[in-house]
């Protein structure tokens, strides 16, 4: 009866294992692929914005800011949409931000989920793949963020403060007094970090 016990509690143990690496080689090919998928929309991004700004230059006029609900409006569910791009030097980030929140976005890149920058509201999204979100938690108080809208504006933040929010804590992120929040989730997604930051 014992052998038999043991037995199976082998294999019970066995079969867990290969669970978690079967769920960590997924994981790690979903976070390749991400990379891979944010550095292809970000590349497309700084095309189109020069392509814009010649435009612009062209017409000598300065150019058209969109808001971003008029910009929301406008976005196919279909294609994702890049509104504009994170950098984060401290950790080593450039990132692409799409306009709309959906869980499909999410696994291509950050995602805008509430208000904008010019709104002085924005909240960003984001996995805590390796090519996203990953090292939020690594930031101090102080280090820059900027955010290039698809108009050509720079908003440039500082670190203020970070916390580690419960993960439903909804009104933790979007009613923030903060002009820009970046928050991912914890490994295991037991709660989110949050990043908030106000103007440099």
């Amino acid at each position: 009866m014992r052998k038999r016990a043991g037995v199976l509690l082998f294999a019970l143990g066995a079969a867990v294992l290969t669970a978690a690496f079967i769920r960590g080689a997924q994981t790690a090919a979903d976070d390749a692929a991400a990379g891979q998928a944010s550095a292809e929309i970000l590349s497309q991004f700084y095309v189109d914005a020069a392509a814009n700004e010649e435009r612009s230059s062209a017409l000598d006029a300065p150019p058209r800011a969109e808001s971003a609900a008029a910009a929301e409006e406008t976005a196919e569910e279909a294609a994702p949409v890049c509104f504009g791009a994170l950098s984060i030097p401290a950790i080593g980030l450039e990132l692409p931000v799409l306009q709309t929140w959906t869980d499909g976005n999410l696994e291509l890149a950050p995602c805008r989920q509430f208000g904008a920058a010019d709104t002085g509201d924005l909240v960003i999204a984001g996995h805590n793949y390796r090519s996203q979100f990953y090292r939020l938690r690594d930031l101090s108080i102080g280090d820059a963020v900027t955010f290039l809208d698809w108009s050509g504006a720079e908003h440039v933040y500082a670190v203020a403060k970070l916390e580690t929010i419960a993960p439903d804590d909804v009104a933790a992120v979007q009613s923030a007094a903060y002009p820009l929040v970046l928050y991912t989730c914890t490994p295991g997604a037991k709660a989110r970090v949050a990043v908030y930051c106000n103007y440099a």
